[in-house]
């Protein structure tokens, strides 16, 4: 039963959410403001990349320098986090395959252009969807010394998420959890 799980993945998320974050709206516009904190340094080269390319399945982003720290404005316009859109509903088999899937290609996608896919955010408040376009738009934070947890720990707070939110009377679904 999903059920007996899903209150321990919501604590832990909590838990690991201590980014300098915050949201913007201007004029036509909507932002997730990612600041460097003291502790961390910017990977310059990841950085480059990450405002250079066009990137199929991450937020676009930009970067300014204010007071000596690097500030990454992504544009969230038109897309809505995971908590936002599954909200009230339950992810179904196919919504759980297409986010699986396409967190894959930007992994891909990532490892193509040398770039660390450790530095995608796997928060579901940092992963977004285009209702209209049906794709996920992910976070990507050029840290040069992220967290030392392995992969498998810093993806748990989506996975403990697709678990909260899978529809239990999908049975296609919970068998693929």
């Amino acid at each position: 039963d999903l059920r007996k799980f899903r209150k321990v993945g919501k604590e832990k998320r909590k838990e690991m959410t201590t980014m300098q974050t915050e949201y913007r709206r201007e004029i036509n516009q909507n932002y997730l403001i990612i600041c460097q904190s003291d502790e961390e340094e910017i990977d310059h080269f990841q950085s480059k990349m990450l405002m250079t390319q066009k990137w199929n399945h991450l937020a676009a982003c930009t970067e300014n320098v204010i007071n000596g720290k690097n500030v990454f404005y992504y544009d969230i316009n038109s897309i809505i986090s995971l908590p936002g859109y599954y909200g009230a509903r339950k992810m179904r088999k196919d919504d759980i395959v297409r986010l699986i899937r396409q967190l894959e290609e930007a992994i891909e996608e990532l490892s193509e252009y040398l770039m660390d896919e450790g530095n995608i955010l796997f928060a579901p408040e940092y992963i977004y969807f285009d209702m209209g376009k049906k794709e996920y738009r992910f976070i990507y934070y050029p840290e040069s010394q992220h967290d030392n947890r392995s992969a498998g720990e810093r993806i748990t707070p989506l996975l403990d998420f697709i678990l909260e939110k899978t529809d239990d009377g999908d049975s296609e679904a919970t068998e693929l959890i």
